[in-house]
């Protein structure tokens, strides 16, 4: 509780009265929470270089919460081709330890931003469920969060996404996600599809048999514990990653990747608990 104490004390600011994130896909290393003038990154892991794309408005500086008297060294560009504007701030090592640093990027009002999901200067598309179109049984719906405690009897068994950003009631084959992004580069890219045990108590359950197409590209295989993830949102749900294979995308542009369930393992009632899909490239 003194940590917590502590790390309130410096970076309340990135909590108190905030919105939420902007984005439709928040970077995979940080959640996102903002308020007219400034957009806050609470880093799960503080890389060496912050890089984001997608945030249309232009950053005036940048600091972490920690330091605010240390202005950090701040490049962005736009791509002459999407417009999509590109950020990259340098984080010293010493700046680099610490529980969730929260980076500061100031900005006029409140951020615009890309209405896609778009591919990350790293090479990364992060696919959240909260963003999946949910198509079960001929009805298309969207993956946008619903508190527990507020859905109807007709909702509590319907696929969506928890508040917790994973998906639930995923128990049968008649259900597929699927997301719209944009690639900024063609290339070949890892598949991974990050799930969780739903539950506190609940250890990770695999077994289910999945498909995943990308245009004429598909990927097919079973869902098994390749990486257990650990970072601050695999805290008190755990989460897995399974590692599908390899996909060439020939072409930059608008995707679409969607994902179906050949065979489900029911698993206690927890069924295909999906977070997100992971695209990472290979070179």
């Amino acid at each position: 509780m003194n940590e917590l104490g502590d790390w309130m004390s410096v970076n309340s600011e990135a909590i108190h009265a905030t919105l939420p994130t902007p984005f439709r896909s928040d970077p995979a290393y940080a959640s996102v929470t903002q308020r007219p003038g400034k957009v806050y990154m609470h880093l799960h892991s503080v890389p060496k270089s912050f890089q984001l794309r997608g945030l249309q408005s232009a950053v005036k500086n940048a600091r972490l919460l920690s330091e605010k008297s240390a202005d950090l060294p701040l490049k962005q560009e736009v791509d002459s081709v999407t417009g999509l504007r590109s950020i990259s701030v340098d984080i010293p090592d010493s700046s680099r330890s610490g529980l969730l640093p929260v980076l500061a990027l100031e900005i006029d009002g409140l951020a615009k931003v890309s209405s896609e999901i778009v591919q990350q200067p790293d090479g990364t598309v992060l696919l959240p469920a909260s963003a999946a179109e949910i198509r079960s049984s001929g009805v298309i719906g969207c993956g946008e969060r619903r508190l527990e405690d507020r859905t109807t009897d007709a909702q509590s068994s319907a696929v969506r996404v928890s508040s917790v950003g994973a998906v639930v009631n995923w128990l049968s084959p008649d259900t597929s996600l699927a997301w719209d992004f944009v690639m900024m580069r063609s290339g070949n890219y890892q598949v991974r599809i990050v799930s969780t045990g739903l539950h506190h108590s609940n250890p990770w359950a695999g077994g289910h048999k999945i498909r995943v197409q990308i245009g004429d590209s598909v990927l097919a295989g079973t869902m098994q514990l390749d990486e257990t993830v650990d970072d601050v949102s695999a805290r008190y749900y755990t989460q897995a990653a399974s590692i599908l294979g390899d996909v060439s995308i020939n072409h930059a542009g608008l995707q679409r990747l969607t994902l179906y369930a050949d065979e489900i393992q029911s698993n206690d009632g927890v069924g295909l608990a999906v977070m997100s899909v992971v695209l990472i490239a290979c070179d």
